[in-house]
C-alpha cells in the first residue's frame, strides 16, 4: 500500500491491495507492506428482517417507513456497549486505517463511536467509487494521519463523546465584608452656617429659602467687590451721558 495517500489514484490502488488478484500482480513503485492494529468492530454476516419487526424497533419513525410484509437484508455487527471511556489511540488507529484504504470520513458523529471509541456505523465512511459530491479528493487529502484525533479530543473535552466531564468545584469565596454607616464628625466635619437667603448651586441639589434668592457665587451688594463693580458701571453711564450731550450741542454761530 502507498503510505499517506492523497489522490483518487492512491485511494483506488490501496483499496485494490485487499483483493485476491493483487497477490499475483507486481507491486507498484512506492507501495510497501503496512501493518495496522486498528480495532474494528466485527462483522458476523447477513440476515433478513421483516418490515414489521423493523418498525417496532425504530421508535419515533413513522410506521410506513418500512413495509410490514417486505423482507429487508441487514448486516449483523458485533455489539459494542456504550459504557467506557473513549481512547484517542483507538479512534486515531481506525481513522488512519480507513484513510489508508481509500475511505473518506464524514463529519464526526459522536453517537457512532462507542465503547473505547469503536466505530459502529460504517455509513460514516465513503469509498472513492461513490464519486462527487460525497467523495472529494481535496477533502480526502486533508484527512491524513492525526486528523480525526484532534476532532475526537475536542469532542471528549466538550463532553460530546464518552461520559460527561465532572464539574469543577470552585473553592468557596470569602464573604463580602459589610461596612456600617458612620456619622463620626471627624470624618464628616460641618462647615460654618450659610447666611439666610443663600442658594447652593450644585448639580445634585438646590436649596432655595426665598422667592428671589441671591446666588452664593455672586458677591452681596455690600461687599467691596460689589461696590467696585457698581462704581465702574456708574462711571461708564456718566461717560456715555457726556458723549451724548456733546453730540447734541449746537454748532457755534459763524462770525
Amino acid at each position: 500500500m502507498r503510505p499517506g495517500p492523497s489522490t483518487v489514484h492512491h485511494a483506488r490502488n490501496n483499496l485494490r491491495a485487499f483483493c485476491e488478484q493483487a497477490a499475483t500482480r507486481p507491486q507498484p513503485k512506492g507501495y510497501i507492506p503496512i501493518e495496522n492494529d486498528a480495532q474494528l468492530v466485527g462483522c458476523l454476516g447477513w440476515t433478513e428482517l421483516k418490515g414489521s419487526k423493523v418498525n417496532q424497533r425504530l421508535r419515533g419513525v413513522p410506521q410506513e417507513h418500512k413495509v410490514a410484509d417486505e423482507t429487508y437484508p441487514a448486516i449483523v455487527y458485533q455489539f459494542v456497549a456504550d459504557a467506557g471511556v473513549p481512547d484517542l489511540d483507538t479512534i486515531d488507529a481506525q481513522a488512519n486505517f480507513f484513510h489508508l484504504t481509500g475511505f473518506q470520513l464524514v463529519n464526526f458523529t459522536e453517537t457512532n463511536w462507542r465503547g473505547k471509541g469503536v466505530l459502529v456505523d460504517f455509513s460514516d465512511i465513503i469509498p472513492h467509487h461513490v464519486g462527487h459530491p460525497w467523495w472529494r479528493e481535496r477533502y480526502y487529502s486533508r484527512q491524513g494521519t492525526g486528523y480525526y484525533r484532534g476532532v475526537a479530543e475536542y469532542a471528549i473535552q466538550k463532553g460530546l463523546l464518552g461520559p460527561p466531564p465532572k464539574p469543577v468545584q470552585e473553592p468557596p469565596r470569602p464573604p463580602i465584608p459589610q461596612y456600617k454607616r458612620t456619622t463620626d464628625p471627624r470624618l464628616f466635619p460641618k462647615g460654618p452656617p450659610l447666611p439666610p437667603g443663600t442658594v447652593i448651586s450644585s448639580p445634585l441639589f438646590a436649596c432655595n429659602q426665598k422667592d428671589s434668592p441671591v446666588s452664593a457665587t455672586e458677591p452681596p451688594p455690600d461687599s467691596e467687590e460689589g461696590a467696585d463693580d457698581n462704581q465702574e458701571e456708574a462711571d461708564d453711564n456718566e461717560g456715555l451721558g457726556l458723549q451724548e450731550q456733546e453730540e447734541e450741542a449746537p454748532n457755534p454761530p459763524a462770525l
